[in-house]
C-alpha cells in the first residue's frame, strides 16, 4: 500500500456562536431553581421554628427546634432542590 505524501484532511467543522453552549450559562440555569427551592425551605424552616418556640409551654429554645426541624426535613428538601433544578434546565 502506498501513502501519498500529500494526505488530504477534512477541515473541522465550525460550530456556530449561536449554537456554542457557554458552561456559565448552564451553571446559572441549574443554580437559580435550586437557589430558589432551598430559600423558600429555609424561609418555610424559620417560620415554622419560631412558631413552634413561641408556642412551646414555658418558652423554647428556638435553636433547639430550628435544629430538630432542619434535620427531619433537610433530605426532603434537598431532594426537592434537586429535582426542580434538573427539570429546569
Amino acid at each position: 500500500m502506498h501513502m501519498n505524501s500529500q494526505q488530504r484532511t477534512e477541515p473541522l467543522p465550525l460550530i456556530p456562536y449561536e449554537m456554542r453552549r457557554e458552561p456559565r450559562r448552564g451553571i446559572m440555569r441549574f443554580a437559580v431553581p435550586f437557589l430558589a427551592v432551598m430559600g423558600y425551605y429555609a424561609i418555610g424552616v424559620c417560620t415554622f421554628s419560631v412558631m413552634a418556640a413561641a408556642s412551646a409551654p414555658g418558652g423554647g429554645e428556638l435553636g433547639q427546634f430550628l435544629w430538630s426541624a432542619g434535620e427531619s426535613t433537610s433530605p426532603l428538601a434537598l431532594a426537592a432542590a434537586l429535582a426542580a433544578a434538573r427539570w429546569w434546565v
